[in-house]
């Protein structure tokens, strides 16, 4: 996949699914009494879990969109800049 263009923060206009949500689950990180983690950090997983790993209307995000190798098909990433900078200091 090749990035048109660079990452932006937007408002959301609708409830989305959180890409680095499912990436947080996958990883077990959504166990956060089981990692030695920061109150905030901690704090931002507790409240992603309450929305239902989504990003809810209005909430702020950071949106990349990619497109395909072989050029057919445009795909969003969206994530909570929260969640993002947890899986980020973590090396996930």
């Amino acid at each position: 996949m090749r990035q048109l263009g660079s990452t932006k923060l937007v408002k959301a206009h609708k409830n989305y699914g959180c890409d680095a949500c499912e990436w947080l689950t996958a990883a077990g990180l959504d166990l956060v009494d089981e990692f030695e983690m920061k109150f905030h950090e901690k704090r931002s997983i507790v409240k992603a879990r309450m929305n239902g790993w989504r990003i809810m209307k209005g909430q702020e995000h950071y949106l990349t969109t990619f497109v395909s190798c072989d050029g057919k098909d445009i795909v969003n990433v969206r994530m909570i800049p929260e969640i993002h900078e947890i899986l980020y200091e973590y090396d996930y």
